[in-house]
């Protein structure tokens, strides 16, 4: 402390003007931070949301139309991506037999890719899947 006061004028020492605006920037780096971190966590319940209703859709399309071949069930759950990027989505269908029940399996996933440089979210990969039964 002897250092400073001798390389600093007495005056600048003890002058407080300025110390709010400081302040102020140091608070609202990390407020900004912390509201997009808020939206980004918003973002990716969203998607997760779309996928699950994706693969619910599908899931209706296949009780509806039982003879629907998997690449068009594909296609449906496509179409059912609304603000998704389509071409990062994968989607698998199964078909499987219990106690004499057909059953298909409609499941999507993706990686979750953020907007934000400083929210690492490489990951973070996104999945829902719908079991229906199929005819009897």
């Amino acid at each position: 402390m002897t250092t400073v006061r001798r390389l600093l004028p007495a005056r600048l020492l003890h002058d407080r003007r300025g110390v709010a605006t400081v302040e102020f920037a140091f608070a609202t780096i990390l407020l900004v931070m912390f509201m997009v971190g808020i939206l980004e966590f918003g973002r990716a319940l969203w998607t997760q949301n779309v996928l699950g209703f994706a693969v619910e859709q599908a899931g209706r399309y296949v009780i509806a139309y039982p003879a629907a071949a998997d690449d068009d069930i594909k296609g449906y759950v496509a179409t059912q991506l609304h603000n998704v990027d389509v071409s990062a989505v994968t989607v698998t269908v199964a078909r499987d037999t219990a106690g004499g029940v057909n059953y298909v399996t409609v499941t999507a996933r993706t990686p979750f890719t953020s907007v934000a440089p400083f929210v690492e979210s490489a990951l973070l990969n996104l999945s829902s899947s719908s079991r229906v039964p199929i005819g009897t």
